[in-house]
């Protein structure tokens, strides 16, 4: 009856402790106290927790399966970006794949491992990949490469895409 209340009161404390006891309890829990516990160590950004995240994302029920996909976006991180990398998401996951993976690059550019985010952003600027995941990209990738971001842009402002387009601008 206290479990949410339990976590929330560990999700917020620094103590490596608290963490290591939510991440203890995540085999013994399931449905939507599993689900919240997984959203609890994406928001501690636990990268003690990414190995056991990243076999839960492609579990068969579809709400474990996006909590931890974007759990470990939250996260972040260049383990984090591994495991993202290797999830075959079906369709209605996709997007947010993609969204954790870019949001990984973020944390990897925020921490000055530039060199590994722009992989990642050069990966999600594919055409294959839908117009808000590109956008995304772009920016990580103008933030990243500030000396090349000029003409990027103004090839951008060309594109047949209108929502590109406006991005640019």
């Amino acid at each position: 009856d206290l479990s949410h209340m339990a976590r929330f009161a560990l999700q917020h404390m620094p103590a490596p402790e608290a963490g290591a006891a939510l991440l203890a309890a995540l085999p013994r829990i399931e449905g939507d106290l599993k689900i919240g516990l997984i959203g609890s160590l994406g928001q501690r950004g636990d990268r003690k927790a990414v190995a056991e995240i990243a076999a839960l994302a492609t579990d068969g029920d579809a709400g474990i399966a996006r909590t931890s996909i974007r759990a470990l976006g939250r996260i972040g991180g260049p383990q984090a970006a591994e495991a993202l990398a290797k999830i075959e998401a079906p369709p209605e996951l996709a997007a947010a794949r993609d969204n954790a993976y870019l949001m990984c690059a973020d944390s990897m550019l925020a921490e000055g491992r530039t060199d590994e985010a722009l992989k990642i952003y050069s990966n999600m600027l594919s055409a294959d990949n839908g117009t808000w995941i590109r956008i995304a990209a772009y920016k990580g990738f103008v933030q990243a490469k500030k000396e090349e971001a000029v003409p990027v842009v103004l090839a951008l402002l060309k594109d047949k895409d209108l929502n590109l387009q406006r991005a640019a601008g």
